[in-house]
């Protein structure tokens, strides 16, 4: 993984070189301003590569300044001119240099001359091999350019002075080991301090009324609603045998003059063709009290002229059509529609078809095996609704958490079936049977009650005291009460230590480069009721902190501290 650090113009090459070792890819690539302090010097160049690669980091440097770009070069860092070349790999590369060559010229003087390119060849005269040490013949004499490295009056190769050599690698080297002793240890100071412990449980409120969340101890709820829906095949396996039965109507009296009375039950009524047989009769005693222009006045009960009949017989033949059923048996006529010799003064007729007769016949039924089966893939589908519906709600309110009191309010899901799964032995055809849930969810922000936990700590905290940092402990805020209008009661109960005001900060810098006495008297001395200082540092101990504070960490523990104190 690449990684592109920017250095600051008032950065030091310290600062460069933990930087890259505290990066967490292996290709590193600093962006040098115009005017770093960090890298001006080959040193500082060459410290920073080495603590690289000690680091197992390989740097580049990004620079705009030509005088960074040279310096990177010259000390072998992959150099690029622009973050964008940076980005694609567009490095920049050492301009080819003329090399310097000595020439000794025809008056024995030597002189640098710089080496021309090389000519194309020319055919020339063999000339006749010169005797070393022999002046040139014809012409004028050539300057005689030796290699670099060689001497202009002979051809021996000229030694290299080692010892000087020597002597900057061992200074190279003890400049490494001061800048490590000085750079790479780091150093933990933990210091246990008596302070006052703190406790809240408070009660928190919520709701979606933004005015009261406002208030202490409250928040902001939120609802949300999702609705999802499935299906599963409903085929029914069972068989029954469905008895006939009788159809069923009703018979309306008419009369030539006003008659009252009560018809009794098993009355019975026919049709006047001789092509329908079927004998229907009165199912209970009737009151009826009609007359020849409607109902007559001075009736005992309700006026009615309607009779509920039934066919005596079962089977489809006792659905007939409207005005089928006109003879009603004179014997069985209340006396007054006799009363006068000749035909009956009264008759009647069914108004409407006679429905409900049905032959005996074999049906398909929900067995109670089916009746299980469908009830065990309804709760099946349900319980995967209710999973997918509460990750749908989760996503409605990214970040918050789901408020659910014990007795389960707060993410509420009713569900529907349609149809029904039926009843045993009920007639059934095969059919998909749908399932709808639909859910509410009620949300509350964790982020929010454990700010009104550290408002009601902060409230404890007296004048010229903090709370100590990191060291909140909050139990499982627990949810009391749940309503789908998105009122929360929360329980809270958190702890925390009151502590004097401390510059951490500050307090680093002055311990740096300090020994570990000195620590442990400054500490003392900075803050109050200290119990106990431990320092230990890393990679080995020192009789010394390291000398900048970024390499200190400060960790405190605390104890309640006692009355008596």
């Amino acid at each position: 993984m690449t990684e592109l650090l920017r250095s600051q113009v008032e950065d030091e090459i310290a600062d460069l070189i933990a930087r890259v070792r505290d990066a967490p890819g292996d290709d590193v690539g600093i962006v040098i301003p115009h005017g770093s302090r960090a890298f001006q010097t080959p040193l500082n160049a060459r410290l920073l590569l080495q603590f690289g690669r000690q680091a197992g980091k390989r740097t580049a440097i990004v620079s705009e300044d030509s005088q960074v770009q040279q310096l990177a070069r010259m000390s072998g860092f992959p150099t690029f001119a622009s973050v964008p070349a940076f980005e694609h790999g567009v490095e920049m590369k050492m301009a080819q240099q003329p090399q310097p060559v000595r020439a000794l010229l025809d008056d024995g003087t030597s002189a640098v001359a710089v080496a021309p390119p090389k000519p194309p060849p020319v055919e020339t005269s063999a000339a006749p091999p010169r005797v070393a040490g022999a002046p040139p013949t014809g012409g004028p004499r050539s300057p005689r350019i030796a290699p670099t490295g060689m001497s202009p009056f002979d051809e021996t190769p000229r030694p290299h002075n080692r010892r000087a050599l020597y002597f900057v690698a061992a200074g190279v080297a003890l400049l490494g080991v001061i800048l490590f002793l000085l750079l790479s240890p780091s150093a933990t100071i933990t210091m246990t301090v008596a302070a006052t412990p703190l406790s809240v449980n408070p009660t928190i409120q919520g709701s979606t009324d933004q005015s009261a969340a406002s208030q202490g101890d409250h928040l902001l709820t939120q609802v949300a609603n999702a609705t999802t829906q499935n299906a599963f095949q409903a085929t029914p396996t069972g068989q029954q045998a469905l008895p006939a039965t009788a159809a069923s109507g009703v018979e309306t009296i008419s009369s030539q003059f006003p008659i009252q009375g009560i018809i009794p039950a098993g009355t019975q009524f026919e049709s006047s063709d001789p092509g329908h047989t079927t004998v229907f009769g009165v199912t209970a005693g009737t009151y009826i009290c009609v007359g020849p222009n409607g109902p007559p006045s001075g009736c005992a009960e309700s006026p009615n002229a309607n009779l509920p009949i039934k066919a005596e017989s079962t089977g489809s033949s006792g659905n007939v059509s409207a005005g089928i059923l006109t003879y009603w048996p004179p014997t069985q006529q209340p006396t007054q529609c006799m009363a006068q010799p000749g035909p009956s003064l009264c008759s009647a007729t069914n108004a409407q078809a006679a429905s409900g007769g049905a032959d005996q016949k074999q049906v398909t039924v929900a067995s109670s095996t089916d009746v299980a089966n469908w009830n065990q893939q309804a709760q099946q589908l349900e319980d995967q609704m209710n999973t997918q519906l509460k990750t749908e709600l989760q996503s409605k309110a990214p970040g918050q958490t789901l408020a659910i009191d014990p007795a389960k309010n707060g993410f509420n899901v009713t569900c529907t079936a349609a149809p029904p799964v039926p009843a045993v032995n009920a007639q059934f055809s095969p059919q998909q049977i749908s399932i709808t849930c639909n859910a509410t969810g009620v949300f509350y922000d964790p982020k929010a009650v454990k700010r009104d936990v550290l408002a009601d700590l902060q409230g404890q905290v007296p004048q010229g005291y903090q709370l100590a940092q990191g060291k909140l402990t909050m139990q499982p805020v627990v949810v009391t009460q749940a309503g789908p209008d998105g009122t929360v009661i929360l329980s809270a109960s958190a702890a925390d230590y009151s502590q004097p005001t401390v510059n951490v900060e500050g307090l680093k810098g002055q311990l740096a480069g300090k020994s570990p006495g000195d620590a442990q008297r400054i500490i003392s001395g900075r803050i109050d009721k200290v119990q106990s200082v431990q320092v230990s540092e890393f990679p080995f101990g020192l009789p010394y902190l390291p000398f900048f504070g970024s390499r200190i960490t400060i960790d405190e523990n605390f104890v309640p501290l006692s009355p008596s104190s």
